[in-house]
């Protein structure tokens, strides 16, 4: 399934994420002797007690530097490598590169909405991943363009810890190529497979008609992934927002996101 590619009307002045998200309100009081969502009236000696559910943690969203690619490739090699579909599909998701080259399992992905299109890559099941899909994650976080979201609080003074990360990279009509070049020169059959996909995620689309093929470029959300502990309270979603504000910015002519799972 491929999202549509979301064309601008009008460059706005980049907001970059800087927004600060409320907490939700707690939960309601709990009374003691309620049953069934009814509370019962306590004795007039009887001492109430409340109990209020923790406050989910609140989350800025911010523009990387470069000072945060050893923590951003850290969060998404434990994170986006290890349960982004087609990754799991492929096997390599057993196998991520920073751990390269243990043996992959042998155990098949779990059926799910997603299988038509992750079929492609069940054949490509390999013994040793590589570093190449890494390197790929690296070489578009240099550009400088991706983001993240980072707890609030915390008064050591210290880096903040990441709960979402959205690296983003500048593509245009070449890139595909370029992506099936580089498919060709790495061994594992399964990050082969998987750079070919991408390359074709990127050009069977046709979001490129009607364009200058040498001028032309478009922001892609490349890479979205979120803590397991935060998921549910709109990480990805406001780092897909911000990213949107980042292409504007940039004087892209479009924002780009593949989509290969369902959210549940």
């Amino acid at each position: 399934m491929f999202a549509p590619v979301v064309p601008f009307l009008a460059r706005s002045r980049a907001w970059w994420g800087l927004a600060r998200f409320g907490v939700s309100p707690a939960a309601p009081a709990v009374v003691a002797g309620e049953r069934r969502g009814v509370a019962s009236r306590p004795p007039t000696d009887t001492c109430v007690t409340s109990a209020r559910a923790p406050a989910p943690p609140s989350f800025t969203v911010v523009p990387c530097s470069c000072c945060d690619e050893e923590r951003v490739m850290e969060f998404m090699q434990r994170t986006f490598y290890r349960e982004e579909p087609v990754l799991v599909a492929a096997g390599l998701s057993e196998c991520p590169p920073q751990v390269c080259p243990q043996l992959l399992g042998t155990s098949p992905p779990r059926p799910g909405p997603d299988r038509t299109l992750l079929m492609l890559l069940l054949s490509a099941r390999a013994p040793r991943a590589d570093q190449a899909l890494l390197e790929h994650t690296r070489a578009s976080f240099r550009e400088g363009l991706s983001l993240m979201a980072v707890l609030q609080g915390g008064s050591d003074g210290g880096p903040r810890d990441i709960c979402g990360v959205a690296i983003n990279s500048i593509v245009a009509p070449a890139d595909a190529c370029k992506l099936r070049q580089q498919a060709e020169q790495v061994d594992c059959p399964a990050t082969r497979r998987v750079l070919e996909l991408w390359s074709m995620m990127l050009e069977r689309p046709e979001i490129w008609s009607g364009q200058d093929p040498e001028g032309s470029c478009m922001l892609e959300l490349r890479e979205l992934a979120s803590d397991k502990a935060v998921r549910g309270l709109g990480v990805g979603l406001q780092l897909a927002l911000a990213a949107r504000e980042v292409a504007a910015d940039v004087g892209a002519c479009a924002y780009k996101i593949d989509c290969t799972s369902q959210y549940r």
